[in-house]
């Protein structure tokens, strides 16, 4: 069996493509969850479609970019970054959390109002005028 030096191994040097590839996608998926939670943040009223659809995107290059390279190279030449998405990642998770449950409040309150408005209050404590039944 003959062994490569480290700098010529195919896999290990940072001017393989395929390395190149996977920093690449890694990278533009710290941006876009940076950038996310960065909206989340600040601007309530922005979509988050876009973002959801972008990081999909990224996340299926990301298993396509890994499949050609060693995953003992992975977890050393790129931990660093990997470490950084993992952050951001676990950001991300914490403000969309904040973000569903208050949508789910919303939606809680407005099917209370819509139970209670359809209901005649024969089987509630509530009147029609709203005040609870004595």
């Amino acid at each position: 069996m003959m062994f490569l030096p480290e700098n010529k191994d195919p896999n290990r040097n940072s001017s393989n493509p395929n390395f190149k590839h996977l920093q690449d996608v890694i990278s533009r998926l710290i941006e876009v969850v940076h950038d996310e939670n960065q909206a989340l943040e600040t601007d309530r009223g922005r979509s988050l479609g876009p973002f959801i659809e972008k990081k999909g995107q990224l996340l299926l290059e990301l298993l396509r970019a890994q499949k050609h390279i060693q995953p003992e190279l992975i977890r050393s030449e790129v931990r660093t970054d990997i470490l950084r998405l993992r952050h951001e990642m676990s950001i991300n998770k914490q403000k969309l959390s904040i973000h569903f449950a208050a949508a789910k409040d919303i939606a809680d309150a407005l099917l209370d109002v819509l139970r209670h408005n359809e209901s005649d209050g024969t089987y509630s404590g509530w009147s029609q005028t709203g005040r609870l039944k004595q």
